[in-house]
């Protein structure tokens, strides 16, 4: 996490950021500063700096107990706990946090219950799956960490940077471990100066520093709203509930829409990356009724679609596409060969009833506040942090989306059988031509969403989220896609197939030696017009090396598990080749070019070896009367090679190879 926090005033944070206090404690917050200063409860704040959060701890019972006297009815949610071993262990460690308490946690648990057993669940696997886990595990139950600075110093600056740096750290740690998290909000204090954080998936946000002394009614007021808080506006997605423990890991109840579904594995999880990023969680789960499927949720940009909807015109530009006569035969086609969208919603952190598939998402109080401190319309705030936090980066409004997949599939990287492999790479070419034919390109094909799928014995693409029409697609300011399987010029952003020779500028010669050796002549400068090319852009043969790189990769990184290859110091060199350290290496280019695969491979391998040679033939052909023209570039080509190359896995070449299992190498 490097990106430096937003800094706002107290009266902003205030107002857009602190959980809001009880109704009935709203308006006795004086009340409590009166008791409390009468009974002299800053004191021990003022006597000591040797242990700060204990001071801290018994001024935050104090206030919860004289909240209590004027309202006895309320019952606080959170209590503060101090981490007396933090000295003695790394730094990342926080000194204190806030933890929920039990009675609240019970709370979630039994409302998880009910909802689930609504959505068709039955009352014994929802009982014997939600549980509360069975090791105090403070990361996923804290929330609010505090980080103490304890040598204050007028020159130590860089021991300041420190201070925010450990709590964004530990903001970070519960957003990335926890799928249950939608935001976080630190605590710092450097001596008696506290200032006040949140991290969300939007932006990270810190107050400037109070005096906890000279105003005491404003930390009063922060430990009463932390509290007496609701889970939702301390950062938890009540959409989300631990389950159990397993072998797997931890598992969850995570609600779609008005169904319920409980993890069995994690398949991917980008999440510790960047808490500002995307945060893409995907699990295998399962449903009411037991039945398998995928889950996937992710934070997007608000003008980024969603997959459903991607998916609903891919398929509609496919059928449009088509002849008369094929329009049902290429709907088939494409459906079967793509991922089907099952459930799909905009998350919402409050139990407001979905209005439907496209209504607008309602965030937590912390995220809707936040989106009114930061949206345009505030145009005095906004203008002041244009000018002021250039360096910083900007706010991004983005929402929370969860999609279930009807099948759960085996990714390519994933398959044991290397025929099963070759013949869901024909399905998915086939996915590919419909696709490109209609004017889409994927653009982030990768081995991690293509699948084999062993119900229907087919080949699926998957994760349309980065698809887009080939007619919008641009020069990127961000490149899209995995870099290991990325195609050579999507990596670089530039042409490099042009075959158009460079012709040397023509010579000039002086009229004589001599008028040369006196400088009497000057050969003429030629005007050359300035050319404008233009910006690179995707095209379908990019989706289709991607393929290809996958193919590749399946091969150098597994071996046949009856007949090995001999050398695997061969195979070393190759994936040092094919796979470099730095993507854009021109070792990776000349491997493209001309695939040599040499003795590194096992000979049963071969006739998969033989397609790798012929597929890159025809896609280095393909790439050059593509750019033949150079720089004038077509958008889309006739998807012509799509055909020639989903010649190549036929029937025959998957019974020469159908035996063959694959152990997979752990090769670097």
């Amino acid at each position: 996490m490097t990106s430096k926090p937003k800094p706002i005033s107290i009266d902003h944070y205030f107002r857009y950021a602190l959980p809001p206090l009880p109704t009935t404690l709203a308006t006795k917050v004086q009340d409590v500063c009166v008791f409390l200063l009468k009974n002299e409860t800053f004191g021990d704040l003022k006597k000591t700096h040797n242990s700060p959060q204990l001071s801290l701890a018994t001024l935050f019972d104090s206030v919860v107990e004289a909240a209590q006297l004027s309202c006895p009815e309320l019952q606080p949610n959170f209590r503060f706990i101090v981490d007396k071993a933090a000295d003695t262990l790394p730094r990342p460690r926080p000194d204190g946090c806030f933890v929920m308490s039990d009675r609240l946690m019970d709370d979630l648990f039994r409302r998880c219950e009910a909802s689930m057993k609504k959505d068709g669940w039955d009352a014994e696997s929802v009982t014997s799956g939600t549980q509360r886990c069975s090791v105090n595990t403070s990361l996923y139950e804290s929330a609010t960490p505090l980080v103490l600075k304890r040598h204050i110093s007028t020159v130590d600056v860089d021991d300041d940077d420190n201070v925010d740096a450990r709590l964004i750290q530990n903001m970070s740690e519960i957003l990335s471990v926890d799928p249950s998290r939608r935001f976080s909000l630190g605590i710092t204090i450097e001596g008696y100066s506290l200032c006040l954080f949140i991290l969300s998936r939007e932006t990270l946000l810190k107050t400037k520093p109070f005096n906890i002394i000279e105003n005491h009614s404003l930390l009063i007021q922060v430990f009463l709203a932390f509290a007496f808080s609701s889970p939702e506006n301390m950062g938890w997605d009540p959409t989300v509930t631990f389950s159990h423990e397993d072998s797997n890991g931890r598992q969850y109840n995570i609600r779609v829409d008005q169904h319920f579904y409980r993890t069995i594995r994690r398949l991917c999880d980008r999440s510790a990356e960047n808490p500002l990023g995307r945060a893409t969680r995907v699990w295998k789960v399962h449903d009411a009724q037991g039945k398998v499927h995928v889950l996937k949720d992710l934070w997007l940009k608000n003008d980024h679609s969603e997959e459903h909807e991607v998916y609903e015109k891919i398929v509609e530009d496919v059928v449009r596409s088509a002849s008369p006569d094929d329009k049902a035969q290429a709907k088939k086609a494409v459906v079967d060969r793509l991922l089907t969208p099952l459930n799909h919603c905009r998350v919402k952190a409050d139990d407001t009833k979905s209005s439907g598939s496209n209504s607008v998402c309602v965030p937590a109080h912390v995220e809707s506040k936040i989106r009114q401190l930061f949206s345009s319309d505030n145009a005095e705030l906004w203008n002041f942090h244009q000018r002021k936090n250039k360096d910083m980066t900007p706010c991004s409004l983005k929402y929370h989306y969860r999609i279930v997949f009807q099948e759960y599939a085996t990714t390519l990287l994933d398959e044991r059988n290397l025929a099963n492999t070759l013949h869901a790479i024909k399905g998915i070419l086939i996915a590919l031509y419909l696709i490109h034919s209609a004017g889409w390109i994927h653009r982030d094909v990768s081995g991690g969403n293509l699948y084999y799928y062993k119900d229907r014995d087919a080949g699926l693409l998957g994760d349309l989220e980065y698809a887009k029409r080939a007619d919008e697609e641009s020069k990127q300011t961000a490149r899209v896609g995995t870099p290991t399987f990325m195609a050579l010029e999507a990596i670089v952003g530039s042409y490099l197939f042009q075959r158009a020779p460079v012709r040397p500028p023509a010579l000039t010669t002086p009229p004589d030696l001599f008028s040369m050796l006196n400088n009497e002549w000057c050969p003429p400068q030629p005007i050359s017009p300035v050319k404008k090319y233009p910006p690179f852009a995707r095209n379908a043969l990019h989706d289709l090396e991607s393929v290809w790189w996958v193919l590749v990769w399946v091969l150098l990184h597994n071996d046949d598990a009856v007949c090995p290859s001999q050398d695997n110091s061969a195979r070393q060199t190759l994936i040092n080749h094919a796979f470099p350290k730095h993507v854009n290496s021109l070792t990776r280019v000349s491997f493209f070019k001309t695939p040599n695969f040499k003795n590194a491979l096992p000979s049963s391998f071969s006739p998969a070896v033989s397609v790798v040679d012929k597929f890159s033939n025809m896609l280095y052909a393909a790439y050059e009367r593509l750019e033949e023209h150079h720089p004038k570039i077509e958008r889309l080509i006739q998807p012509l090679v799509h055909l020639s190359c989903i010649q190549l896995f036929d029937a025959r070449l998957r019974q020469s190879i159908s035996g063959i299992e694959l152990v997979f190498l752990n090769i670097q």
